[in-house]
């Protein structure tokens, strides 16, 4: 079974992405706990050939809260969802949009 999937995933662009929803809802959870401003937190994942693409869009004021002091925070974040996408066999790239 995981050689038909390594396969697939070379096929299908979204082969993926349905199983990836556990994926988003935990870095939402995780980054709607530092903001002040949750209900403006966007995940959106976009899954391609080479990996996962991890797109996190928050209010200006909260982009200092994500980011952290010298990027700690967003490093921090970034370290956790490329472990969490490897449980999933995927490389995983976080973004933060402005």
């Amino acid at each position: 079974m995981r050689i038909k999937a390594i396969l697939l995933r070379g096929i299908k662009k979204t082969f993926c992405n349905p199983s990836l929803s556990p994926m988003k809802d935990f870095i939402a959870y995780l980054i709607k706990n530092l903001v002040d401003q949750p209900e403006s937190v966007d995940v959106q994942v976009i899954d391609g050939q080479q990996g996962t693409i991890v797109e996190i869009r928050v209010s200006s004021e909260d982009v200092s809260k994500v980011v952290g002091r010298q990027g700690r925070t967003i490093k921090s974040l970034r370290t956790i969802a490329m472990t969490v996408g490897a449980r999933f066999g995927r490389r995983v790239r976080l973004e933060l949009v402005h």
